[in-house]
C-alpha cells in the first residue's frame, strides 16, 4: 500500500512548510491527483487520518481535486480527456497522442485556523522560541 507512504510525505511536506511560513493549526491540505497517478484517494485519506491520529495534524484533512487524463493529438492537434482508458484521438481516430494531464500529485494549498504564534511569545502558558537553524 505506498499510499501509506505518500501520506507520510504529504505530512513532513506539510510540516515542512508550516514551520518555514510560520503559519499556524493546519486544518487542509489541498491535493490535485491525476487520474494515471496510481493513487487511491479513500486509501490515502484513510492512510493521512491514521498517520497523524494524536499528532499536531490531528483534525486536519485532505481536500482532493480529481484530476481527469487529458491528451493531445500529434496528427490533428486536438486536446481530449482520455475516457475509459482508451488513448485515441476522438476527431481523426489516430492512436499517435501526447498525455498532457493525468500523472499528478500535487499539493495546492495549505489551509491554517490561527497564525504561528510569534517568537518569545507566550501563549496558554508555552513561551515560543525560534530555533535556529543556521
Amino acid at each position: 500500500m505506498h499510499e501509506l507512504l505518500i501520506a507520510q510525505s504529504i505530512a513532513e511536506t506539510a510540516r515542512g512548510e508550516q514551520r518555514s511560513q510560520r503559519i499556524g493549526t493546519l486544518k487542509s491540505i489541498g491535493l490535485r491527483i491525476g487520474a494515471l497517478a496510481g493513487i487511491l484517494p479513500d486509501s490515502l485519506e484513510f492512510c493521512f487520518d491514521a498517520i497523524t491520529k494524536g499528532t499536531d495534524l490531528d483534525g486536519c484533512s485532505l481536500t482532493i481535486e480529481h484530476l481527469p487524463a487529458t491528451a493531445e493529438c500529434t496528427r490533428c492537434g486536438r486536446s481530449f480527456e482520455v475516457a475509459a482508458h482508451y488513448f485515441a484521438c476522438p476527431g481523426c481516430g489516430s492512436g499517435d497522442v501526447k498525455l498532457t494531464q493525468g500523472f499528478e500529485l500535487e499539493i495546492t494549498y495549505l489551509e491554517a485556523d490561527d497564525p504561528a504564534p510569534a517568537p518569545g511569545s507566550t501563549i496558554n502558558g508555552v513561551h515560543h522560541v525560534e530555533k535556529n537553524t543556521a
